[in-house]
């Protein structure tokens, strides 16, 4: 499994888990909903630094996804 792969599966998890939407998400990022959606499905290029600001925002640590 890709690191993108393993960090969007890690993410929608952790949404649900912590019962949280994507508009939440988007909140505390201060992006669109809309781009969170997009890069969920799929439909964004994702850069490290992307990566980091979402796990961030979810008090995910970044170890989880490089191993």
């Amino acid at each position: 499994m890709s690191t993108v792969d393993q960090f969007l599966r890690i993410v929608k998890a952790e949404l649900k888990r912590q019962g949280l939407s994507q508009h939440d998400l988007a909140l505390q990022i201060g992006i669109k909903q809309q781009s969170v959606s997009e890069l969920l499905a799929g439909g964004r290029p994702i850069t490290t630094a992307t990566m980091l600001r979402y796990l961030s925002a979810l008090n995910i640590s970044a170890q989880l996804i490089t191993t």
